[in-house]
């Protein structure tokens, strides 16, 4: 290839701010002709020497300077005059204004937007700053701005300058830049944001609490928002509920509607801008932001919804009150002494129960929600209770039901009976098929076990299972919010049917509100009366430890062969593929390449054309199994695909392992539960992912093997808390497998650089932008 082969081509991203940031990419043939395709950034190095020597030059000395990580410029080049007048003038300059658009050639408009107006003269006059501007985006990011008395338009802040930097002005002299004043008002702006001046040196105003912008003095500092100037002001709560905000020195006040403060919150993340005023509002219960007023804001008029009631929800009771259950429970014939955090649950529901509100009981998994249920039931001698519970946790119901609560009636037949009395259990799917008899029976306690099994106020069995008439409804969930919070929204709507039309309203009026951190906030404060939820932290449970831990599993040769394929194939479709797809692909490629990782024949033929069974996470999982088994420890494998279940069980019965399995397709779950908790000679148990991962009591196991990651933290712990759980006697060892150098290892990275997940309940892709998929696969 000759130098004539290879270009640079700038780009200006005009829809990032800051006047758009410039990337730069290198592709063979002209670009006058045609744009793209660009090459990779290994390609880029290789082919850097083949371009024209200025272009080479240029490159250098954007390096040189540090001012480019390999494609994107640091936006301070504006200041280096030699870049950004070349950059302005170049040949092969276009713009992006969308950022999955094409791209068109730099107009002359565009051209200046990125020239310098920057000189070095050591003898112009000194400027003059009138004041500080902080300008205030739409997604509340902040850009720093200096008001010289003698520009008509402010200057980005975007470094200190030297001494000599010099601004030509409109008039066509030239000033210098006043580093001591631009010093004193940077250290100012330090002490008011509460953050390190050398933060504030360069520029860096991302997540500061804007609430302090209220503080800065207004004859040196103005605010803006959407072009325009607005006086920060801090409202506040009275105790009536109702909002302020100051609108002089005087000090008169002035009440905002409470849909304006809902907006507020759940558009502008605490804040608003009303008449030219810029409102901040409290964002936590140390500034004022309590649960009533949460719950005000999220409930604004609905009149049908119990405030009162909600408000006066016990959550914390005395050690008399426990002792006093305690003694009741023993004489009400209940077969185990409660723990203090149990008795605390069971306390509240009853509660809730006087108060005639429902609530949704949260524990994490292995706190014992069945046995709180049922010393609850005991406790208020309630009659006919119906629980819904998964197929694969009726089993378990039934036995704890018999072992605490012997002289209660139990009835797990599928079948409800208007005259009969005492606990009758359905699966979900049997309770879809009886929603007529459901709607028409009255039942004083309706129960729904993994309540995230309805995480979705209008699926069909939400819907039926609302139509049933009793005193109280309750949710025993361990993952009150598994990706967003409609699902805590279908537990609150379920236990309290006045709340539909607050969360209807709050759907309609706001935009994602399923997926808004601010809702979900917001709704959990507000319904914090509603929630009880404990972890094992919370309680201090003295349970034996429990150790997780990566294994990484390092492909084979026919392995990596067909997971390098399959790759490759999508690679090519993401970057020539169609824009309306890119989304479908990225996730499509997600799937084909974790299928990969475990067990590439789940891949269709077109990608795997010689069947390739090999599997390094198979190896390894039977390893692990290998060692448990002479070490007498009994063992889960969880896994998502069927055919992997598969393949586990074929080499565990040739290696003549004894072993129980649970999936969907499973009829009789009782049993294998049964032989795996009893049995010496079963020592393994495969579970299917989505059957088996929640409300099993498994305290035989001493290892759980993940063989394929969920990358949902909630869902994960509801597999593991099947072993670590109340019972379980032993340390509990955790295996995720791994493949090495692929892309569960670059998510497994991803997760723990940017702690992705760490306080979240959603699955890691769904959290991800298309671009950051992309990037994830391309790359």
């Amino acid at each position: 290839m000759s130098s004539g082969e290879a270009r640079l081509v700038f780009v200006i991203n005009t829809f990032e701010p800051d006047f758009g940031s410039v990337s730069f990419f290198i592709q063979r043939g002209d670009p006058s002709k045609r744009i793209g395709p660009f090459v990779g950034l290994r390609d880029q190095q290789r082919l850097s020497p083949l371009l024209p020597p200025e272009d080479r030059a240029l490159i250098d000395l954007i390096l040189a300077l540090g001012l480019s990580d390999g494609r994107s410029i640091d936006n301070r080049f504006r200041y280096v005059s030699e870049i950004s007048e070349t950059i302005s003038r170049h040949k092969h300059l276009f713009v992006r204004s969308q950022r999955h658009g094409s791209v068109r050639k730099a107009s002359a408009k565009d051209r200046s937007t990125i020239s310098s107006l920057l000189i070095r003269d050591s003898v112009a006059p000194l400027g003059v700053i009138l004041r500080g501007v902080l300008e205030v985006a739409e997604d509340w990011n902040v850009r720093l701005l200096w008001k010289y008395a003698e520009l008509d338009s402010p200057i980005p802040f975007l470094a200190l300058p030297d001494g000599s930097e010099a601004i030509k002005t409109y008039g066509g002299r030239f000033i210098r830049r006043n580093s001591e004043a631009e010093i004193r008002l940077l250290q100012e702006l330090s002490r008011v944001l509460e953050v390190s001046f050398d933060r504030v040196q360069r520029g860096n105003l991302e997540d500061v609490v804007l609430s302090r912008l209220t503080m800065l003095p207004t004859e040196r500092w103005e605010v803006t928002y959407r072009s325009k100037t607005v006086l920060p002001k801090e409202a506040y709560f009275d105790s009536s509920g109702i909002a302020w905000f100051e609108t002089d020195e005087e000090g008169s006040k002035q009440p905002l509607d409470f849909e304006l403060v809902a907006e507020a919150y759940l558009k502008g993340r605490g804040r608003m801008e009303v008449n030219g005023k810029l409102i901040f509002f409290p964002v936590t219960s140390a500034q004022g932001l309590t649960d009533e007023i949460a719950l005000k804001i999220t409930t604004t008029s609905a009149s049908n919804v119990p405030v009162a009631a909600i408000t006066r929800v016990e959550k914390t009771f005395s050690e008399s009150k426990r002792v006093a259950l305690q003694k009741q429970l023993a004489k009400a014939g209940f077969q185990t002494e409660l723990r203090n955090y149990q008795l605390d649950g069971v306390l509240w529901l009853s509660s809730i129960y006087d108060l005639g509100v429902g609530g949704v009981l949260a524990d994490e998994m292995g706190l014992g929600k069945t046995v709180q249920t049922l010393a609850f039931i005991t406790s208020k001698g309630i009659q006919r209770s119906l629980i819904v519970a998964p197929a694969s946790v009726i089993p378990n119901w039934k036995a704890e039901t018999e072992k605490f609560a012997p002289g209660m009636a139990c009835i797990a037949d599928g079948r409800l009976s208007e005259a009969a009395g005492g606990i009758f259990i359905l699966s979900y799917q049997r309770a879809l098929r009886l929603q007529k008899e459901i709607a028409e029976a009255h039942f004083d306690l309706i129960v729904l076990d993994e309540g995230q099994f309805v995480k979705n106020v209008q699926t069909k069995t939400a819907i039926a299972l609302r139509r049933s008439t009793s005193r109280l409804r309750i949710v025993l969930t361990g993952t009150p919010i598994e990706n967003s919070v409609d699902d805590l929204w279908a537990h609150l709507t379920f236990t309290n049917e006045s709340l539909l039309g607050p969360y209807k309203k709050l759907t309609r009026k706001f935009k994602n509100f399923s997926k808004s951190a601010a809702a979900a906030d917001l709704t959990t404060r507000a319904f914090n009366p509603l929630i009880l939820r404990r972890t094992k932290l919370d309680v201090e449970l003295d349970l034996p430890p429990m150790v997780e831990r990566v294994v990484y599993c390092e492909m084979g040769r026919n392995q990596r062969r067909v997971y390098d394929t399959t790759l490759g194939a999508f690679r090519a479709m993401l970057t020539k593929g169609v824009a309306a797809r890119v989304s479908s692909l990225a996730l499509e490629a997600l799937l084909r390449l974790r299928q990969c990782c475990s067990f590439p024949l789940l891949l269709p033929i077109a990608l795997n054309q010689h069947s390739v069974r090999e599997s390094s996470k198979l190896d390894a999982a039977l390893e692990i199994i290998d060692g448990d088994v002479r070490n007498r420890r009994k063992t889960i494998v969880f896994s998502q695909f069927r055919k992997v279940s598969d393949a586990i069980q074929e080499s565990l019965e040739s290696r003549h392992i004894g072993s129980v399995r649970l999936d969907g397709e499973t009829v009789d779950r009782e049993t294998p539960v049964k032989r795996f908790q009893t049995d010496p000679s079963v020592q393994v148990f495969v579970i299917g992912f989505r059957s088996g991962g929640f409300g099993l009591n498994l305290t035989a196991a001493e290892s759980v093997v993940l063989f394929d990651p969920w990358w949902n933290p909630a869902a994960e712990s509801q597999a593991f808390a099947r072993a670590h759980r109340i019972g379980q006697k032993k340390a509990v060892l955790v295996s995720k497998l791994i493949c090495s150098d692929s892309i569960e290892e670059k998510m497994l990275k991803l997760i723990a650089e940017k702690s992705l997940l760490a306080n979240s309940l959603s699955d890691l892709s769904e959290q991800m932008t298309t671009d950051e998929l992309i990037k994830l696969i391309v790359k």
